[in-house]
């Protein structure tokens, strides 16, 4: 199977709580996907990892999840983050199908 034809499988829950069932392909971040969907969640840096805005909670249903990258590997240690609260702009869809759900932390009230 080429890369192209991998698709991977996104449960992404935005920050209002709706819930949208999104197909991408690897090498975006879960944030980009969100971007490209028009779905909402926060991100006051733009992506650069360098804010926490859009922090979620992530369920690797199927697959695993990546690594942290050393800028969300910093970050969570300064903060104090849990295993699976993850910053969505770092977390990069690999090379392989996987199946994940997402959770925006930073929520509207």
């Amino acid at each position: 199977m080429s890369k192209t034809q991998i698709r991977s499988i996104l449960k992404l829950i935005d920050s209002f709580g709706d819930e949208h069932v999104l197909r991408t392909t690897p090498g975006a971040s879960i944030l980009e996907i969100a971007v490209e969907n028009s779905v909402e969640i926060h991100h006051s840096c733009g992506g650069m990892g360098s804010c926490g805005t859009c922090r979620i909670r992530l369920t690797a249903v199927c697959g695993s999840a990546p690594e942290r990258s050393e800028i969300e590997s910093e970050m969570a240690q300064d903060r104090g983050f849990e295993a699976d609260e993850r910053l969505s702009c770092q977390v990069i869809f690999p090379d392989e199908d996987v199946d994940w759900t997402a959770e925006a932390l930073d929520r509207e009230p």
